[in-house]
């Protein structure tokens, strides 16, 4: 080939790869929904290739239109981080390879979800192992981050306490089979780093450091110095990285109390003070704790730049975490220093809420795994209904509502579901949003990510300013398992199958109930025959109403209007054919007393948290809440 011959076939080969190159491009396109007083069009929008972002490095980019819209090209077959830029700070969204074509709807400021599941003082136990992983899998399949801790104590120190279900001691063999197995369930299981607890650092021979050697995840403990081929030296902390490379730092902190040769406990405010720097290059700052409860609330009052705290040691049940000087403290109980199959299981899950990088909100719980079905869980046979949640105090219908309510210990929580216009079931009673929100419009012609990018609780009061419409499984994510669901159907369309598979899916048949007519409970029937049903058709108080209920088989009726003596006749009938009896509405404390004396299960009140002590001045406990 000459030389001419050959540049024609270099520059028809560029042209040839450059044109494929081009072809192979994807238009990524999406819609900013602004929540800023900035302008859209002042917003920057990058690609990132999802394994790194690296400040000073130059990225695909592009501008925010006037209409929130924008759009850009990018190579398919990869994942990438979406970050939004623009006076209140840089949110990130991951987009999966296989999403890159469908639109991208974002709010600004936009919001992230981290997960961290923690336990704690294991001592050995591993039961309900098949329930725990499909716990976990369940929880990792809602969130895109989810992290699982160990707070220490796998193992157990004390030779005479080598018992599986009060058998005979075991002997050091059996300690190092144990602890191995121990670890190696904790690899399969996806743990993301363990922290030392003092059972470990009580070495025997060189099982424990076979053992530990074998986790496939960080073990830390920045406050011991191991001078022993007995224990591997454990690392003083680590960088976990979110799918939008969110760094979270976690420092571990033990305690030693055995003193075994070549452990060393280092001064505690000496460590920690050495390690305040990762502050400044993490966007999570997680102490993973086995000092005890106690210690970690001194460390919570002495270094507030920690966001949560998550410990053991003292095997507390945290079963809500608390807050201590802006310091989240989580703690799930743990195990006696034996093997028993009576043990339960405690999975304790914090979860925290960034908007473009900062933490707007901390809150933990335990759930307790393994311990009763559905059909063992006791539910309340009487007492209050909280109407919309602690709508007296919170903005009716929003998360930050039922938690009151529960937390209140009430007994049934009342909410109402509808479909938005691309039939996503969210939480709403009016029609429109006009009146909970600072927008217009009816439902069902907005839009979910419409609907999120509302405010509804500026309206209640400025101190809840930014809160937005939950949706149906938002809602449910927050209640407990032994509290009554009371549903309310609104507006049309497939909403009652829809929530009836949702239910199913859940496990939440035991205790929720469609308030509906009789054809969406027909409906809802149709797909869930086992769904439990509150007859809305007629609910003015008579005996028309009272009988159709029955015919109609179904579980609830729900009262209303003038509180008078034939209440009681309603009240006999209804409970010889097996029907639980709610009564809307009232906040008065005397009528509460009348309708409990009238044989009435349920009366709906606003004001859940007052009221609840009429329940108990009537011998109704507030309900504990266990959660799922």
């Amino acid at each position: 080939m000459n030389k001419r011959g050959l540049n024609l076939w270099l520059l028809l080969t560029v042209l040839v790869v450059s044109t494929a190159c081009m072809e192979q491009k994807v238009l990524v396109t999406g819609h900013v929904y602004n929540k800023t007083e900035d302008l859209a069009e002042n917003l920057k929008v990058k690609l990132h290739r999802d394994k790194e972002i690296k400040p000073n490095r130059q990225y695909k980019r592009t501008v925010v239109q006037s209409d929130g819209t924008f759009q850009m090209k990018a190579k398919p077959n990869r994942s990438y981080i979406l970050e939004i830029n623009g006076e209140q700070g840089s949110g990130r969204v991951f987009l999966p390879a296989e999403s890159l074509q469908e639109e991208v709807e974002v709010t600004y400021p936009v919001t992230e979800n981290i997960v961290i599941l923690h336990t704690n003082d294991q001592h050995f136990d591993l039961n309900h192992e098949d329930e725990f992983a499909r716990k976990l899998e369940e929880i990792r399949a809602k969130y895109d981050d989810v992290f699982l801790f160990e707070a220490g104590d796998v193992f157990v120190r004390h030779a005479h306490r080598w018992v599986v279900n009060d058998g005979l001691a075991k002997d050091t063999a059996w300690y190092g089979e144990r602890a191995l197995y121990m670890i190696q369930k904790m690899n399969e299981l996806g743990y993301d780093v363990m922290t030392l607890g003092n059972h470990e650092l009580a070495y025997m021979n060189d099982y424990t450091r076979i053992a530990l050697e074998a986790a496939r995840f960080p073990v830390l403990a920045a406050n011991i110095e191991i001078s022993t081929d007995k224990l591997p030296q454990p690392d003083p902390f680590t960088v976990l990285n979110t799918t939008t490379k969110r760094r979270i730092a976690v420092l571990g902190l033990a305690t030693d109390n055995a003193g075994r040769e070549g452990v060393q406990e280092l001064d505690l405010t000496e460590t920690v003070d050495k390690y305040k720097t990762l502050k400044d290059f993490s966007d999570v700052y997680l102490v993973l704790s086995h000092l005890g409860l106690e210690k970690d609330f001194l460390l919570a009052e002495d270094y507030p730049l920690f966001d949560a705290v998550i410990g053991g040691h003292s095997h507390d049940l945290l079963e809500e975490a608390v807050i201590e000087n802006s310091v989240l403290i989580a703690h799930a109980g743990g195990n006696p220093h034996f093997v028993s199959d009576e043990h339960p299981v405690y999975l304790g899950k914090v979860e925290l809420t960034l908007e473009n990088g900062k933490i707007t909100e901390k809150k933990g719980k335990v759930l307790e795994i393994g311990t009763k079905s559905a059909a063992e869980i006791k539910m309340p046979e009487r007492g209050l209904c909280a109407h919309r949640g602690a709508m007296e105090t919170h903005p009716e219908n929003t998360i930050p509502a039922f938690r009151e309510a529960v937390k209140a210990g009430a007994h049934m929580v009342e909410f109402d579901v509808q479909l938005t216009k691309d039939n996503e079931l969210v939480v709403m009673h009016d029609a429109t949003v006009d009146r909970t929100t600072n927008g217009t419009g009816k439902v069902s012609e907005l839009t979910l990510a419409e609907i999120k990018n509302l405010d509804a609780g500026s309206w209640k009061s400025p101190e809840f300013k930014g809160l937005q419409v939950p949706t149906f499984r938002e809602v449910l994510d927050e209640m407990p398992v032994n509290v009554w669901l009371n549903i309310h159907l609104k507006g049309a369309g497939k909403a009652p199958q829809m929530i009836a598979k949702i239910l199913k899916e859940e496990n939440r048949l035991h205790q929720a109930f469609l308030a509906c007519g009789a054809e969406a409970a027909k409906q809802a029937h149709g797909v869930v025959p086992e769904i439990m049903i509150c007859n809305m058709d007629r609910q003015e108080a008579s005996f028309d109403y009272v009988n159709g209920t029955i015919e109609m088989d179904a579980d609830f009726i729900q009262l209303r209007g003038a509180i008078t003596p034939e209440f009681a006749e309603y009240a006999k009938i209804l409970k010889e054919n097996g029907v639980r009896i709610n009564y809307y509405g009232t906040d008065s404390p005397d009528e509460i007393k009348m309708l409990f004396d009238y044989g009435i299960d349920f009366p709906l009140a606003n004001d859940i948290i007052t009221n609840i002590s009429v329940a108990k001045e009537a011998g109704i406990e507030p309900v504990k809440p266990v959660f799922p």
